[in-house]
């Protein structure tokens, strides 16, 4: 008989990465800038630590610019860098989880920025049993459907959710729009942009 998808988590500490190309402009709550344990600005071996002016224009309510007239400093002149962002803040941990249900073994599963796709959710009116519910349905519904990107997407037998696969690449740019995202949700409740509801990564142990 099929199995309920138990799911048990457990904190990790690995910090978010996000690399902002140049010369791409950004932005974070400044309640959040206190968590930025590294900001380095270039390219390959030649890097510039630039935290403390990030910081600086951050906690200002500036919008920080990948370029090296705005962080005053250039480690690779003539070369196309980015503006590399490491932080552990309490809305961005991420919990790490054993998935198992009755006729598949175990993976591993690390839920991403929980408390941000926790409000979304919330938002949207999804329960989080309901949630649950859906997502191990994945497998049992049979429904999937390749993209020329590369990607795949999975369908909840309810037919009302979707699992898309991203590269790392994309899920640094969902992690770095967070904040933005949930703030734009909570004014306009209305709003026509997608709900992302969670994002995970998955490995077999």
């Amino acid at each position: 008989s099929d199995g309920a998808l138990r799911v048990k988590y457990r904190p990790a500490v690995e910090p978010i990465v996000v690399e902002i190309p140049e010369p791409k402009p950004w932005s974070l709550p400044a309640h959040l800038v206190e968590a930025v344990c590294e900001a380095k600005f270039g390219v390959g071996e030649r890097w510039a630590d630039v935290r403390g002016r990030v910081a600086k224009q951050l906690l200002a309510g500036k919008t920080v610019i990948a370029k090296a007239d705005a962080l005053g400093v250039d480690p690779a002149p003539g070369v196309q860098k980015v503006l590399q962002l490491r932080f552990v803040p309490k809305h961005f941990l991420t919990y790490k989880a054993d998935v198992t249900t009755s006729s598949e073994a175990a993976i591993q599963m690390e839920s991403l920025t929980p408390w941000y796709f926790r409000t979304v959710r919330e938002l949207a009116g999804v329960s989080h049993k309901e949630y649950w519910k859906a997502l191990g349905s994945i497998g049992k519904s049979g429904k999937v459907m390749s993209r020329p990107s590369g990607s795949s997407l999975y369908f909840t037998a309810c037919d009302r959710f979707i699992m898309k696969t991203i590269s790392a690449c994309e899920l640094a740019a969902l992690m770095a729009m967070m904040p933005g995202y949930v703030e734009h949700l909570e004014g306009n409740p209305r709003s026509y942009l997608p709900r992302y509801l969670g994002a995970y990564r998955l490995r077999r142990p």
